[in-house]
């Protein structure tokens, strides 16, 4: 188990990331869409958060980083934290990051980094759900939800204990 845990830990610390100078703006744009007739929300499966959230038509009230800025920085430090912005789940409190990882700052890899996968989506839904963050034997799934009619997203998350 530890050799496995290596390898996929040496796998996202070379860079789990595809950063082309468009990156952000590609993921918005390659995102998985949910509208109503008043919102639209969009998740990105490749960065593993939702990248839109905004009025159907309109902008998007999320913060998202340059891309200019994003694909720079990683040129400097490839294996250095990328901040895309967007709204994110980590399995952890900030907090405790020292006692479970082993530092403080930045994110382990494990909890950014890997692309999620679709598990439902319907007219008005959306579930989707991480791989297995194998140091902590956990996989996390969101579910969006936008009301008919009405300008509310419902957010569920779940964190599902998979091994010990």
């Amino acid at each position: 188990m530890k050799i496995v845990f290596l390898a996929l830990f040496l796998c996202f610390a070379a860079g789990a990331y595809d950063i082309s100078p468009d990156v952000c703006t590609r993921a918005s744009a390659q995102a998985v869409r949910l509208t109503n007739d008043k919102l639209e929300i969009r998740f990105s499966l490749t960065l593993g958060r939702l990248v839109w959230f905004g009025e159907k038509g309109g902008k998007n009230l999320l913060w998202l980083n340059d891309d200019k800025i994003i694909s720079d920085y990683h040129k400097k430090h490839p294996r250095s934290y990328l901040n895309f912005g967007g709204d994110k789940i980590w399995s952890t409190p900030q907090c405790l990051w020292e006692t479970v990882f082993g530092k403080k700052w930045p994110p382990a890899i494990p909890l950014e980094g890997m692309p999620w996968t679709i598990v439902q989506q319907s007219a008005n839904t959306l579930a989707v759900k991480s791989q297995l963050i194998p140091h902590l034997g956990i996989e996390l799934q969101r579910t969006f939800a936008l009301l008919e009619k009405t300008p509310v997203l419902v957010v569920k998350n779940t964190i599902r204990r998979i091994s010990a």
